[in-house]
């Protein structure tokens, strides 16, 4: 794996969250009112709190639109779901990335969650890619075991009562955790030779 690869990799502040979790995300926050270019966060039903997230999976999908301004959409696959990616002017070095790649491959991907309320009362979701790199099955698979444990952690914490887990539970309604203990499994079971995690 090259060092620019490596060093993608690294980049720990974006958090991990499969596809069926990060589509059922419906809250943003801006915790920093007072400042505009304070981050906005998307909160997901198990409680993480994401300003950017780290995926891995297959880009199954990538289209060129726009004439006067070139954009791409795509969806990546984790194993569990699909993620929809958009890809614009103001991530140039992301819309060089996208281009030099052909779907289907696996990749890597760094980007905002975009969190869309339709005017129906629908919500969309999609990530704004800020990096996308090719790399292999060995890594996707290692993602999955590490946002396998991730997701598992944050259903512990959403057994206990603290005042975090009381606001997210009252934003979703008091979401139920099997679905996404269920999401877990499904993963690991879709990952050759996977150690038991649940």
């Amino acid at each position: 794996m090259s060092d620019d690869k490596k060093k993608f990799l690294r980049r720990e502040a974006a958090k991990r969250i499969f596809a069926p979790e990060f589509r059922n995300t419906r809250v943003t926050r801006k915790f920093d009112e007072h400042d505009e270019k304070a981050p906005i966060f998307a909160i997901t039903p198990t409680g993480e709190c994401a300003s950017r997230v780290f995926i891995v999976g297959v880009l199954t999908t990538k289209e060129k639109r726009g004439t006067d301004t070139i954009y791409y959409i795509g969806k990546v696959n984790d194993t569990t779901g699909d993620y929809h990616l958009t890809i614009g002017q103001y991530q140039p070095e992301a819309l060089h990335q996208i281009a030099q790649i052909t779907a289907p491959e696996f990749v890597a991907v760094v980007g905002k969650p975009n969190i869309y309320q339709t005017p129906d009362g629908n919500t969309l979701t999609s990530i704004r890619v800020e990096e996308i790199v090719p790399v292999d099955k060995e890594t996707r698979d290692m993602w999955v075991l590490d946002t396998a444990r991730a997701t598992l952690d944050r259903i512990r914490r959403m057994e206990r009562e603290d005042e975090w887990v009381t606001e997210v539970k009252t934003l979703y309604n008091n979401p139920g955790m099997r679905q996404y203990h269920d999401v877990v499994e499904k993963a690991i079971d879709r990952v050759v030779t996977a150690p038991t995690l649940v």
